[in-house]
């Protein structure tokens, strides 16, 4: 297996095992509290060791791509997300992030002109279904879309959705800069906006809520989940091509279910599981839509 491969297969088991962890911290703090003290461990290391291997400072060009890039990732993908986790299970989280890959071809597409074929639309169409059957946990009424789990797993698919956003719109900024900027930068300018929300809300109190399971949770969500996950992604974009890379967050649901069973004792429903399939089988049609070129970045033809 490429080493590329591997840091995109490192990156993506380290998140599915963020899921159930997220959830023991979140039983403790609220979700902006979650935010912001999983984004200061994490972006505060990516930020002190960024200087060291050469990330330099900002263009002031691209200030506003990383302010761009801070809101998507702060309050798009894991703002939104947090709170989605807040009301849904680490298992459905976990399944509805491996849409993932489908969202970022679909972006590649449009931002990157990377090739999609008949099979990848298919597997996009297939994804999809399968993500709104485990939103509605097969059925079709306002009230389950309406409830709380299903508030809260719409809200882990539209940060599903703005992770692909995230990692489509810096694949442009790694032909200037190190892999470790784009989260590092990224994350700097949305604290910049969270910081003062929480703590206008009243959120430094929940800090003494927070207790020592909790704050091991956190040290490893900050420091692996966000600081080492994130590096060994961008560095797997660099050469890769987005929608291929992609392909390795379908291992999430999996881990997440795994974990989610057996350190919270989460049930695995059928809709879930059909629902779960579905998205798996839309990955695999979007990921591997032939042998010809399968792995060729979009860097190669010049359009990064």
């Amino acid at each position: 297996m490429p080493r590329v491969s591997l840091q995109a297969l490192l990156a993506a088991l380290i998140w599915g095992a963020s899921f159930p962890l997220a959830k023991i911290v979140l039983r403790d703090v609220g979700p902006l509290t979650y935010l912001v003290l999983r984004h200061v461990v994490g972006g505060g290391l990516l930020l002190a060791i960024a200087p060291s291997i050469g990330a330099g400072r900002v263009r002031r060009a691209d200030l506003w791509a990383f302010a761009r890039l801070g809101v998507i990732l702060i309050g798009f993908h894991q703002g939104v997300q947090s709170f989605g986790l807040a009301r849904t299970t680490a298992t459905n989280s976990g399944w509805l992030m491996a849409a993932s890959p489908l969202f970022i071809a679909l972006l590649a597409r449009l931002a990157l002109g990377e090739r999609l074929r008949r099979r990848q639309w298919a597997g996009m169409a297939c994804g999809l279904l399968g993500s709104f059957a485990v939103v509605t946990q097969g059925k079709l009424e306002v009230t389950a879309i309406l409830s709380s789990g299903g508030l809260g797993d719409l809200l882990v698919l539209e940060s599903a959705a703005a992770w692909a956003a995230f990692s489509v719109a810096g694949k442009g900024l790694l032909a200037r800069y190190p892999p470790i900027a784009i989260p590092a930068y990224a994350m700097a300018g949305g604290m910049v906006l969270a910081l003062p929300i929480w703590l206008a809300a009243g959120g430094a109190a929940d800090l003494l809520r927070l207790g020592a399971t909790g704050w091991v949770a956190i040290t490893f969500l900050g420091a692996c989940g966000t600081a080492l996950a994130y590096v060994l992604w961008y560095r797997a974009m660099r050469t890769r091509a987005a929608g291929v890379v992609g392909a390795y967050m379908f291992l999430q649901p999996l881990e997440a279910t795994v974990l989610g069973r057996l350190m919270l004792g989460e049930a695995l429903t059928a809709a879930t599981i059909a629902g779960g399939l579905m998205i798996l089988g839309g990955v695999y049609l979007v990921a591997w839509p032939s042998r010809a070129g399968a792995g060729r970045p979009a860097a190669a033809k010049g359009r990064t």
